[in-house]
């Protein structure tokens, strides 16, 4: 599903990057779409990791997209965001469990965003706060941990074409409760749920901090030939 979603951005990008339409009317809506790469925070698996000799991976990589609005004289905006964070290489073995997998989490968010300088074209800062659910997998088809989520962002934008910003983001984002990697559908496991190195499910609250860049694409309404 991620490479699928990763062709269709990469194609829209570069679309719309090099393709200039027809546009009048300015309607204050936008696409977002970029790559990034981050940090994840999860303590109980770093603790877990480091038991069983091995570490937490230093580093994630993320494909976000999304879709927006301004009002209030581009004051305020809406954002809808869709996100597939992965952290490839990650070992897992104890007593109960023995797996080489790349942990992958799915974020869809809505987050209200503050612009800092309303109108400016060559540098808009902005900050977001918002709320979402995200759903994790420790290993492919199972060990899923779902929750509800609060994301943070700073986001700097600078037009580098009509209606087209390059911007850099940095976000934050942390599960709202605890829970336990369940259905992990693994021959070598015993019930369905990830057992750490105790023999205990294995409990974590996924948090993760990124940094992100790409392009924003601000839409205009189309001209009238008649």
């Amino acid at each position: 599903m991620a490479k699928h979603i990763l062709k269709q951005m990469i194609f829209l990008t570069v679309y719309l990057a090099f393709t200039d339409a027809c546009f009048s009317q300015e309607t204050g809506v936008y696409l977002r779409a970029g790559l990034g790469a981050g940090k994840p925070l999860m303590e109980t698996l770093s603790e877990e990791l480091e038991e069983q000799g091995r570490e937490m991976p230093e580093f994630g990589y993320v494909l976000p997209v999304s879709i927006g609005k301004k009002f209030l004289n581009e004051e305020v905006g809406a954002e809808l965001i869709f996100s597939y964070s992965i952290i490839p290489g990650l070992r897992y073995k104890n007593d109960y469990e023995d797996f080489k997998e790349s942990f992958g989490h799915y974020s869809f968010s809505f987050l209200i965003r503050k612009y800092l300088l309303p109108g400016k074209r060559q540098f808009s800062p902005s900050v977001g706060a918002g709320i979402g659910y995200g759903r994790s997998n420790l290993v492919s088809g199972g060990g899923r941990l779902e929750s509800a989520e609060l994301i943070l962002s700073a986001l700097i934008e600078s037009e580098f074409r009509k209606n087209k910003q390059f911007f850099i983001e940095a976000v934050y984002t942390r599960a709202l409760n605890t829970g336990t990697f369940e259905a992990a559908h693994i021959e070598n496991v015993s019930g369905d749920i990830i057992l750490d190195s105790l023999g205990n499910p294995l409990e974590e609250n996924y948090s993760f901090f990124e940094i992100r860049a790409g392009i924003s694409f601000y839409l205009k309404t189309p001209k009238s030939y008649y």
